[in-house]
């Protein structure tokens, strides 16, 4: 029987997906968005209905849609977490009061009754709900009760211990193989705890998790491509011949291998172009603020597969970079057999790249593909709509046959966008066939 989850090839009809919605604890992140790696600040209500959007979008694609609090919803997984991770305090009200039900109990079992968006929110947040009480006497609370209970008359705080901001990133928590999920583990630690709610998630639906990353080593969805009979994680990159983690470390990519986790007959370790990304900016003339590794962080920022034998990607930062090539033996291990040029890799496996302009760098090949020469892209609107012009990408990939949905044009995601990623972060596969 094949496994719940699995994904062989990117390419593959897209039948499952997973999403989050942003939500509350995204807005968290707005309000200081350096530590929360967004890249600049947004609206969270644009963000909401330009996620809306994207769903509509994949659903009208014959996409099932599953949402990540629904998931997590199915066995009752949820009040688990909130209990688990949300906490409250009501030592400032009257032991009287606590011992005729007003306790820490009385005041997280409310929470129960939210629906599971809500609730989702509440954990994501790991809240802690603190209840002051005032234990005047009628005087002071004016006069009389007016008929109201003691408990209108308290005040309510409320602490957020390193809200999961990035929530709505859902692609880098884990990574779907033809053999299941494997959870990650992220390079930043305001992201980690979210790996708990993809394992969750996983359980939850009845998928069974077949490995999960652990310790020193570090790995990121977002680094993963599956190309059927070969595979493409992308892993720590080379800068003045020093070994540099971005997100995902060689030795995760080696301790995969070793585990197992892929079914391709071949896999490449994909060092991210680190060098070749520094060189083309600086003869761009970039911002010189601007974080430029950003634009490498994952294989899926620079690099995307749209049909069997047709990428789209950056041709300098693919062509001067290495991939590290690995052979599956008949025993089912896998050992490193050569070392050679990204580019002449894909071209030997009959590979055309669409090139994407330096311009477009940070959206480009950040599309979900849905079926074999079917995409749905990031659109970056001109003053009056779409304008071929901003979205160069777009049009070479229509040049080349491919069906861009929607309407030719792709989507907008100003607000989401600004987050850091683009339609592929923001999309777990469930399932591809």
């Amino acid at each position: 029987m094949s496994p719940v989850a699995q994904a062989r090839a990117e390419y593959d009809q897209l039948e499952s997906v997973r999403v989050h919605r942003p939500g509350f604890e995204t807005y968290l992140g707005v309000l200081d968005r350096q530590p929360n790696l967004f890249l600049d600040d947004f609206s969270i209500r644009q963000a909401k209905e330009e996620h809306d959007r994207m769903v509509d979008v994949l659903e009208s694609s014959g996409v099932e849609v599953h949402y990540l609090h629904e998931d997590l919803s199915t066995d009752g997984t949820i009040d688990r977490l909130l209990r688990e991770n949300v906490s409250g305090d009501t030592s400032d009200i009257a032991k009287r009061r606590r011992e005729a039900g007003l306790d820490e109990s009385e005041l997280l079992g409310r929470l129960e009754g939210l629906d599971p968006y809500s609730k989702l929110q509440v954990i994501s947040c790991n809240s802690r709900i603190i209840r002051q009480g005032h234990e005047g006497g009628e005087d002071e609370i004016g006069k009389g009760d007016y008929g109201l209970g003691r408990e209108r008359f308290d005040s309510a705080s409320y602490e957020f211990r390193e809200p999961m901001t990035n929530l709505y990133f859902q692609r880098d928590q884990q990574l779907v193989t033809d053999k299941g999920p494997v959870l990650g583990n992220f390079a930043f630690s305001t992201r980690r705890a979210e790996v708990e709610l993809a394992g969750a998630a996983w359980e939850a639906i009845g998928a069974e998790v077949i490995h999960s990353v652990t310790g020193e080593a570090t790995v990121e969805g977002g680094d993963y491509i599956p190309a059927g009979e070969f595979g493409l994680l992308g892993v720590s990159g080379v800068i003045d011949g020093e070994e540099k983690v971005l997100r995902t470390s060689l030795d995760a990519g080696e301790e995969l291998l070793e585990n197992r986790v892929f079914d391709h007959d071949e896999v490449g370790l994909v060092r991210a172009p680190l060098e070749a990304d520094r060189e083309v900016s600086r003869e761009q003339k970039s911002d010189p603020d601007a974080e430029p590794e950003m634009d490498v962080m994952h294989l899926d920022t620079w690099f995307n597969i749209a049909d069997e034998g047709l990428a789209v990607g950056r041709e300098f930062p693919i062509d001067n970079t290495d991939v590290i090539v690995y052979k599956r033996k008949r025993d089912g291990s896998y050992e490193r057999v050569d070392i050679r040029s990204f580019g002449e890799y894909l071209r030997q496996k009959g590979y055309e790249i669409v090139p994407v302009p330096y311009e477009e760098r940070r959206v480009a090949t950040n599309f979900l593909t849905l079926d074999r020469g079917k995409v749905c892209p990031v659109c970056i609107p001109g003053r009056d709509g779409y304008d071929p012009e901003y979205n160069r990408t777009i049009e070479r990939m229509k040049d080349h046959g491919v069906d861009v949905v929607p309407d030719g044009t792709g989507i907008v995601i100003d607000a989401l966008r600004s987050g850091y990623g683009g339609i592929h972060c923001m999309t777990t596969p469930i399932r591809r066939r």
